[in-house]
């Protein structure tokens, strides 16, 4: 029992900073989620600020599309007990990952309805300088009524600043972040509206419109490459809106959340948005790959290939020293735009998948953890990773 009042149950969910459980309110008598802190992380103190700053983010945010809070705890000094954790609402739900995985791509009325729905959420966030920077599926939960709540503010930012992410540095998951968020250019409210287009496309075509072998691969297509266009089996309208939204431009996305949420609403009521999509080409259009010269061709690879036999499911936690930071289950990446020099250089393999060449890369691997500077024509990023297999 946690606090004398809050006895879990079932463990729900985890990542890699915590697992939510299903609890009993003794006090109450109600069902509430508790994210328990892992504990081999309280000895670091910006993780303990980092989730500290999650509870009063979700404490401040007051609307029927964003999780609840009801408690907090954290460890003090003169205590024997060695916890922190948040008291949630309990979501009669599943995450929109495990919806898609069961139902497979939507009508585009159904998507767009969600999408709607998850952005008046985040319009209410952005009305509180507070971007999430961390959309996507798994973090949005549908609930058995059909409506849906904004989950895990983990890695949320409030614009007016903060200390606790290291200056220069960046985050998000590799499949949804924005350009201009992974290319180190700072993150604003429109950066959670590329996320959501992302996730709009894949419940729509049941595919990602960025993918990769690596997570730096992925990212750098995030940056370059153009999206990847819906084909014309999808009614024109849901084809603009999902267009619009992954905008590599900043500029040229919508203005804010409500702006996104209205067209989403006004796609979603169109000529056909109401019917399934039964072409299996749904992708009209996918950027062609980058060609290489035979001298980066034959370039070998810098950080080794796994064995086969250890190939599994993965858990990639980005570092950036001094600040840890983790986001959970999934691929994921911390990219670091300070100055960086290797003791281990030469030039990177090319990424397959990006439109614009790459001129070199170095890389060295640490305890634990592979650091990687890529240069193309436009930036130059240092990505840490740390890859722990679960």
């Amino acid at each position: 029992m946690l606090g004398g009042r809050y006895t879990l149950t079932d463990r729900v969910g985890g990542g890699g900073m915590g697992d939510v459980w299903r609890a009993d309110d003794g006090v109450l008598g109600r069902q509430v989620a508790v994210k328990l802190m892992h504990p081999g992380l309280l000895e670091d103190r910006s993780f303990t600020e980092r989730f500290r700053r999650e509870a009063r983010i979700l404490a401040t945010l007051k609307h029927p599309g964003i999780v609840d809070v009801h408690d907090y705890c954290e460890p003090v000094e003169d205590s024997d007990e060695r916890i922190a954790y948040i008291v949630m609402e309990f979501i009669d739900g599943k995450p929109l990952n495990d919806v898609l995985t069961v139902d497979g791509p939507m009508v585009p009325a159904r998507a767009l309805g969600i999408m709607a729905d998850a952005l008046d959420a985040l319009h209410a966030a952005h009305q509180r300088e507070i971007v999430h920077r961390d959309i996507k599926p798994s973090n949005l939960m549908l609930r058995s009524d059909g409506r849906v709540t904004v989950t895990d503010f983990g890695i949320a930012h409030a614009m007016a600043g903060t200390k606790i992410t290291t200056t220069n540095s960046v985050l998000g998951t590799a499949l949804y972040i924005a350009p201009e968020q992974a290319d180190g250019k700072g993150t604003t409210p429109v950066s959670d509206l590329y996320s959501i287009g992302v996730v709009c496309f894949e419940l729509l075509t049941g595919q990602l419109p960025f993918t990769g072998e690596t997570v730096l691969e992925i990212v750098l297509k995030h940056i370059q490459q153009p999206a990847p266009q819906l084909s014309d089996s999808f009614p024109q309208a849901v084809r603009d809106f999902v267009a619009t939204a992954l905008a590599k431009d900043p500029a040229e996305r919508f203005p804010n959340a409500a702006a996104m949420a209205a067209a989403a609403r006004a796609a979603a009521a169109g000529p056909g948005a109401g019917e399934p999509v039964r072409e299996p080409n749904v992708i009209a259009t996918v950027p062609a790959p980058v060609r290489r010269d035979p001298a980066q061709a034959e370039t070998p690879r810098t950080v080794p290939d796994q064995p086969p036999q250890r190939r599994r499911s993965r858990l990639v936690v980005p570092i950036v020293i001094p600040v840890v930071i983790s986001v959970g289950v999934g691929t994921a990446v911390l990219i670091d735009r300070t100055p960086w020099q290797s003791h281990a250089q030469g030039t990177g393999q090319q990424p397959s998948g990006s439109r614009a060449p790459v001129s070199s890369g170095t890389a060295s691997a640490g305890q634990g953890g592979t650091r990687v500077r890529f240069r193309s024509r436009s930036s130059s990023v240092m990505i840490t990773v740390w890859d722990v297999g679960i």
